[in-house]
């Protein structure tokens, strides 16, 4: 059992426990977040069943695959994440809001960072490096979360659709 001495282990201990609750209407907030985080220079989004780098500046070129780090498939490392962060692990969506998340290493003790990632179809040893939390969160806001406000459907996984519902909170009359 790991122990908790850090911020960064409270905050985690405490979002996996809300999150094993697996209600999304139940959430557990911060105030306090860390400047900084550590990465490898990209982040990893998922698109049609795999995961993409960008937000590249390190050993990935954007658009390039990532299909496993320290030998282990991307699916298993983003249910791992999301197990920490109060997403439900296991789903199709799992991969689209942990995925980013990967390769960010917060300083939690139950998260391990990954030294090597499959990149391209070759083995890469990962530079782990600081990163403005700020920087990074915008980076993760650009490339998982819709700014418009369409509703729409469109094909998400082998047998499934996204829904986007822009209109929770109309700002005109005709929304």
């Amino acid at each position: 059992s790991t122990r908790v001495s850090s911020y960064a282990g409270y905050r985690h201990a405490l979002s996996r426990f809300v999150g094993s609750l697996q209600d999304l209407h139940l959430r557990v907030n911060f105030s306090l977040l860390p400047a900084t985080y550590q990465w490898p220079g990209f982040q990893l989004v998922y698109r049609g069943g795999r995961y993409l780098a960008v937000s590249s500046q390190g050993s990935a070129h954007s658009g390039q695959e990532v299909t496993h780090c320290d030998g282990r498939p991307l699916a298993e490392w983003a249910n791992q994440v999301a197990a920490y962060e109060q997403i439900i692990p296991g789903l199709e969506s799992t991969g689209n809001w942990a995925g980013p998340l990967v390769l960010r290493d917060s300083g939690s003790p139950f998260i391990p960072r990954p030294r090597s990632c499959t990149i391209g179809g070759r083995d890469v040893v990962l530079d782990w490096q600081p990163v403005a939390a700020s920087r990074f969160a915008a980076n993760r806001r650009a490339a998982t979360v819709f700014n418009d406000r369409v509703a729409a459907v469109a094909p998400f996984g082998a047998d499934g659709a996204w829904v986007r519902m822009g209109f929770f909170a109309p700002q005109t009359q005709a929304e």
